[in-house]
């Protein structure tokens, strides 16, 4: 698992992050993989709140060992997922919400 660290006085203070305090424990995540057999599809994985889904995308790659030439795409309750978007601004519960994972071919 990838570790990323941050100055969290700094993090606050910066333009573009979210003036909210978010938790600094880890949660465990529901994560379904669409196109794979239904009992591999289904992960839990350890993430901070704060995490973006730019910062996720390496992460859950990992996981499920998923090609690196192959771009992801979160969707939460019909919704492909931004970027920028942030687990807690979401409203992403753990342990009660999936997110699901679409793998899509990049390029040409």
């Amino acid at each position: 698992m990838m570790l990323i660290h941050y100055d969290c006085d700094q993090l606050f203070k910066e333009p573009g992050y979210n003036t909210k305090l978010y938790s600094l424990k880890n949660a465990e995540y529901k994560f379904r993989l669409t196109g794979i057999p239904f009992d591999k599809s289904f992960k839990l994985i350890k993430l901070k709140p704060y995490y973006s889904v730019a910062e996720l995308k390496p992460l859950v790659k990992k996981e499920y060992k998923i090609n690196p030439k192959l771009g992801i795409q979160f969707l939460f309750k019909g919704e492909v997922l931004l970027n920028n978007s942030i687990l807690s601004d979401i409203g992403i519960r753990p342990l009660d919400d999936i997110l699901t994972i679409m793998a899509v071919l990049t390029g040409g």
